[in-house]
């Protein structure tokens, strides 16, 4: 437990200098520690953060009140990934592409499309895209990206349905404008 102690003392210390409202956890697992990092963003109203999928999926997870990850017609989520570990991206456009090209190889029969970038609550803008299935069977996604110090950011929404993101669709634009570096 000691040993655990000062590992996680030592992860605390080297990453504490970025400046990025970033949530860091380091939970003991497998050889050593496994490490979360996800923007410091919080729930809308009528919606919660579902804890243990953003353990599961490394975001953090967003579903509707009385709704679980796994269940919801529509869930959000936001990821940051820390720059150094993404050695072959270097701005905020190839994260863009990296990360595209990644969901793409995982399901082929997706449309993506830009579309108009979205504001933060310290008025940033993030490019915004859409991830439509073009067989209609699948899911319907919007992504917003950003970059804060060391860490990229991606924040989405994911539904079931056309229908269920188009609902949903008020709540994500009030999640992206709440948050702030």
């Amino acid at each position: 437990m000691r040993g655990i102690r000062i590992m996680l003392a030592a992860f605390l210390i080297t990453f504490s200098g970025a400046r990025a409202e970033i949530e860091k956890h380091a939970i003991p697992g497998g050889p050593g520690l496994q490490l979360y990092w996800w923007p410091r963003i919080n729930a809308v109203q009528g919606w919660h953060q579902d804890e243990p999928y953003s353990f599961h999926y490394s975001v953090k997870a967003f579903a509707p009140d009385g709704f679980t990850f796994e269940d919801a017609e529509a869930v959000m989520y936001a990821k940051a990934s820390f720059k150094p570990r993404l050695p072959e991206v270097r701005t905020l456009d190839e994260y863009i592409v990296h990360e595209q090209k990644t969901f793409l190889e995982q399901s082929p029969d997706v449309v993506v499309r830009e579309e108009a970038p979205l504001s933060t609550a310290d008025g940033k803008s993030l490019p915004t895209f859409t991830f439509f299935p073009r067989s209609g069977t699948g899911n319907w996604e919007r992504v917003c990206y950003g970059e804060e110090d060391e860490f990229f950011l991606l924040f989405a929404i994911s539904a079931r349905s056309a229908e269920g993101l188009q609902e949903a669709a008020a709540v994500y634009e009030r999640f992206i404008a709440g948050y702030r570096e």
